[in-house]
């Protein structure tokens, strides 16, 4: 297993690899060089410059608020993270929010078995309490989704309790709402003649799902964040970005069950001086 991390660009996971097989997804303008990344105001700047793959998208995730001083997806996902270790299978990242509100530490390892873990650490560092929201911007691609473009079905399997909320593209939801034992067989069976959407799997017990696709499984699990979103994107979309050109699947633990972000409501205040944890990890196994 290989990992490449680009601290510069949100300490973004661009790739992960077994051998020469790629599990993320990767843009088709991934190999450009970009420049110094700006602050994206709106979704289609922040598509532009990302490379695919793995961030963390904080301390806001979706669209800003107005007059809000964060991007698009928080500042944390695109600027830069400085390195404060590093070795052969892991390194250590920290991001200083800009606003002076939190300090952000993260690790990227690589485990034995076919595992990478992320852990994370979220203090605020004001004297004040103040409002953090989260997501894990994990999205699956490249050699992994590869054969859903020639028809084949991705298989999800979902915990054993959680409630599916259906939200709209914008990530709102549309106040429809299904347990585990009456979702259709289309929330589970993904394939590129279905139209791309983002659904929330809100408060899953135990917090697991897993992905089977190309003969291999990718079992994520994670701990300390209550929800997760699914955004599937298996190169469908016409519009640019997307272009049909983006092969996606995302499985991003949340700290809303909702694509809102700063305006949700949802966000976890985060007392001075207290500070956040959460772990999230996934293990590539050949599927049975």
């Amino acid at each position: 297993m290989s990992a490449v991390v680009i601290p510069s660009e949100g300490g973004a996971m661009s790739a992960l690899r077994i051998n020469d097989y790629n599990f993320l997804c990767s843009t088709p303008w991934a190999n450009q060089p970009f420049g110094k990344i700006k602050a994206a105001a709106d979704e289609i700047a922040w598509v532009k410059q990302w490379r695919g793959g793995w961030q963390l998208c904080a301390p806001t995730t979706n669209q800003s608020a107005p007059a809000s001083a964060n991007s698009f997806h928080g500042n944390a996902s695109q600027s830069p993270w400085i390195v404060k270790n590093q070795s052969e299978s892991s390194i250590d990242l920290q991001w200083i929010d800009p606003n002076g509100n939190f300090k952000v530490d993260r690790s990227w390892s690589l485990a034995p078995n076919n595992k990478v873990i992320a852990k994370t650490s979220v203090e605020n560092i004001t004297s004040l309490p103040q409002n953090f929201d989260a997501a894990e911007h994990l999205i699956l691609g490249g050699d992994f989704l590869s054969q859903s473009l020639k028809g084949a079905n991705i298989k999800v399997d979902l915990p054993e309790d959680f409630s599916l909320i259906e939200l709209d593209y914008s990530g709102a939801p549309t106040g429809k709402q299904h347990t585990k034992g009456n979702i259709a067989e289309t929330w589970k069976n993904l394939n590129a003649n279905q139209p791309a959407r983002v659904f929330a799997i809100s408060k899953p017990n135990p917090k697991s799902i897993s992905v089977t696709a190309d003969g291999w499984r990718a079992e994520i699990n994670w701990q300390g964040l209550p929800h997760a979103l699914i955004w599937q994107e298996l190169a469908t979309s016409t519009d640019q970005p997307w272009n049909r050109q983006i092969l996606a699947l995302g499985i991003e633990p949340s700290i809303a069950a909702h694509g809102l972000g700063a305006a949700g409501g949802d966000a976890i205040s985060i007392n001075p001086a207290d500070v956040l944890l959460w772990e999230i990890s996934i293990t590539f196994s050949r599927a049975k």
